[in-house]
């Protein structure tokens, strides 16, 4: 089949009006050569390959059309996606999917298991080169919810929306009617339960909207906001509960001084971890951090996910990373909320240790036990490590806990002290061991971050 741009006006569709509101009016659209003359809403095949035109960050995008054969997957459209990724890879243009789809369209038979499921493997490597970001708004069903779920960052629409491997009828022959299908294929259901939806917005607008930003803050940090002013802190937060407002404090109070910008993703994914895209002179960063004064900081294994998915984000826009640890350390428990905490820790190293762009931790508060290597160790490539003075606290294990676990051997008990003598309220230990860089006061994080971007003496 022949295939090649045709530029349209997107504001003569009415099913992109969405789009349209955004400020997106020309695009070129992947089409087969006889439906240049005449395009019309079935020359998708139910599924729009489309990269915008004039926008200060172009990008393509990859659009269900559930009007059309329920936005599934045939083979002819599945092929013209798969070159459509080629073509859209050789000009490295970041990739928005909007999944609103069956899956793929089973009323061709078996023979679509070669082309649709090779959409699979061609995704997962534009992946590779390109910041994927994906939206799930109605039904995103069978391989649908697997493309989804390939993107770097993932948000879901609460209404009206559904991911699943199959979807509610099929479901209801299988287990019966009295199974609640939404109790969990729903957007809330999913990010309650799994890693599949990294971020919930109300309706698709206002997820495009958050995309958007996203994809712009490639090309500009105007996009992000500023960072919160200290006279604007209280009617910020006068809304949240007490407990929370002393978190949010925390947060920016640590922020304003290391950012000009900023935008939080992955909000509302997991308590123990915010993840940030900060902008300070003019370069464009990635920060985790274990919210300070956060009451309970202990990592999970959704938390490792959310250290991972974070990463990847991170690499996708080949930005430097910093991690601010303050955590008792791991989770021990294996339990329905925390399976696979040892895989996760397993992964989560792997992901530090192979970032490839600049990277350096600092611990601001406490850090115990292998929970300190999320604050990415010298040993594992960061350029450095520093200590606050004063508020933290670090060791293999909290003190306390050491000495219950010692106290009927006396001699393992008196070594352990020996040891714990030799620890330096100023830390100077763990800098000769090369642990550490140094020890900072809270005052001098700007100065090392604005080195550490700079790309200076990490020694200082």
């Amino acid at each position: 089949m022949n295939i090649d741009w045709v530029e349209i006006e997107i504001t003569n569709y009415s099913f992109f009006k969405s789009l349209s509101d955004l400020g997106v009016d020309k695009v070129e659209a992947w089409l087969p050569a006889k439906d240049h003359d005449n395009v019309r809403r079935a020359s998708s095949d139910g599924t729009w390959l489309l990269r915008t035109k004039g926008l200060e960050q172009n990008f393509a995008i990859i659009w269900s059309d559930f009007r059309v054969n329920g936005g599934s997957f045939g083979k002819d459209i599945a092929r013209r996606i798969s070159s459509f990724l080629i073509i859209c890879n050789e000009s490295n243009l970041p990739l928005l999917t909007v999944m609103n789809s069956l899956g793929y369209r089973f009323i061709e038979g078996r023979t679509v298991f070669n082309d649709v499921f090779n959409l699979i493997p061609a995704l997962d490597n534009y992946t590779r080169n390109n910041l994927v970001i994906s939206i799930c708004h109605g039904q995103c069903l069978g391989l649908s919810a697997i493309l989804f779920g390939l993107a770097h960052y993932r948000i879901g629409v609460r209404q009206d929306s559904t991911l699943n491997l199959t979807g509610p009828d099929v479901f209801k022959l299988f287990f019966g009617s009295k199974v609640d299908f939404l109790s969990f294929a729903s957007v809330d259901q999913q990010h309650r339960r799994t890693n599949l939806i990294h971020h919930r917005e109300e309706d698709l607008t206002s997820a495009l909207i958050y995309a958007f930003t996203l994809l712009k803050t490639l090309s500009s940090t105007e996009h992000m906001a500023p960072m919160v002013s200290e006279p604007g802190i209280s009617k910020y937060l006068d809304f949240m509960p007490r407990t929370q407002q002393k978190v949010e404090r925390a947060c920016i109070k640590i922020l304003n001084p290391i950012a000009d910008r900023y935008l939080e993703v992955f909000s509302d994914f997991d308590s123990r971890m915010r993840v940030y895209l900060l902008e300070k002179d003019g370069i464009l960063f990635g920060l985790l951090m274990n919210p300070p004064e956060n009451s309970n900081n202990m990592i999970t294994a959704r938390t490792l996910k959310l250290y991972q998915d974070a990463l990847r984000l991170f690499e996708a826009l080949r930005i430097p990373v910093v991690s601010f640890l303050d955590t008792p350390g791991v989770d021990p428990r294996v339990d329905n909320s925390n399976q696979d905490v040892i895989q996760q820790m397993i992964e989560t190293n792997r992901a530090i240790i192979e970032y490839p762009y600049p990277k350096m931790g600092v611990w601001i508060g406490r850090g115990f036990g292998g929970a300190n290597t999320l604050v990415i160790p010298r040993i594992y490539g960061s350029e450095a490590n520093y200590v606050i003075l004063n508020r933290t606290t670090l060791g293999v294990m909290h003190e306390s806990i050491i000495a219950h676990l010692l106290e009927k051997s006396k001699r393992m008990l008196k070594l352990w002290q020996a040891s714990r003598e030799r620890e330096r309220a100023d830390f100077q230990d763990i800098i000769e061991t090369g642990i550490a860089t140094r020890a900072i006061e809270i005052g001098e994080l700007p100065e090392v971050i604005q080195i550490f971007l700079h790309g200076h003496d990490s020694n200082y």
